[in-house]
């Protein structure tokens, strides 16, 4: 969809495209058309969990909503291409320095799926031992893990359904690099994902 549409004008361009009615899809969310039709046309907005249902119900992704004239540059080198801030308002008060990272790598499978997107709130000290961060290692594309500061590294731990998974020790000392970029603070999986669960 075109980066200059509002997000309101692509939900009703994917409910025409899905041949859903404005009735279906506030039936879906559980609320009436009226609202259906407030979101569409700017005066209001879905909750994440109403934007969420309306991705399932439409068979869209939500990466594939963007912004409204947002050519966001970012800070962050994975950053995802999607704004979960249209999603997290309420979190995105509390926490405006978090960012979305998209999860291809997981020490932490029991807690984030591959393919969920996480909200990283950057950190410059203070982890308490064992908090889910997003690190990355020899600056590589972040995985997640429970993290351990140690007097000179990091104890990268698993929190995985897989067995095999073990303790990942950083050791600046000997040649090891490694920076946690942040605290998992919330997530949430793909809708394309969500639907084939």
């Amino acid at each position: 969809m075109p980066d200059n549409e509002s997000i309101g004008s692509q939900l009703r361009a994917a409910r025409k495209a899905a041949r859903v009615s404005a009735s279906e899809a506030g039936s879906a969310t559980g609320v009436k058309a009226n609202a259906v039709y407030n979101w569409e046309n700017g005066h209001s907005e879905p909750s994440a969990s109403q934007l969420l249902m309306l991705c399932r119900l439409y068979g869209i992704d939500l990466k594939d909503l963007s912004a409204a004239g947002q050519a966001r540059g970012s800070a962050h080198p994975w950053e995802a291409d999607v704004d979960l801030r249209l999603l997290l308002s309420d979190v995105m008060r509390g926490h405006p320095a978090a960012y979305p990272i998209l999860v291809k790598n997981s020490f932490a499978d029991r807690v984030l799926a591959l393919g969920a997107y996480a909200l990283v709130e950057p950190r410059d000290a203070g982890i308490a031992p064992g908090t889910l961060c997003a690190v990355s290692v020899n600056e590589q594309y972040p995985i997640f893990a429970r993290v351990t500061e140690l007097s000179a590294g990091y104890r990268l731990s698993p929190d995985s359904h897989d067995p095999t998974r073990r303790d990942l020790v950083i050791d600046f000392e000997e040649g090891g690099d490694a920076s946690v970029l942040g605290v998992v603070i919330w997530d949430f999986p793909p809708c394309a994902e969500a639907e084939r669960m």
